[in-house]
């Protein structure tokens, strides 16, 4: 199978990217958890459960699904 190296510099921007984007992904996840634990808060303080309610719309808060 032939190759085709790349350039010393288009190594290093990638490899830049790589980094940058991983440090990203990172900041995301733990936003993300920090999400998932106040909306388990919210949940128990509200009487909320999963399996019955939504939150789609902070302004009006959880709503039953299914209509229920």
């Amino acid at each position: 199978m032939e190759t085709k190296p790349l350039t010393d510099s288009d190594f290093e921007t990638g490899m830049i990217f790589e980094k940058e984007l991983a440090e990203k992904y990172q900041a995301f996840v733990e936003a993300n958890n920090a999400y998932l634990v106040y909306l388990k808060i919210l949940r128990q303080r509200y009487g909320a459960p999963e399996e019955q309610y939504a939150l789609s719309d902070w302004a009006v808060g959880f709503e039953a699904k299914n209509g229920e």
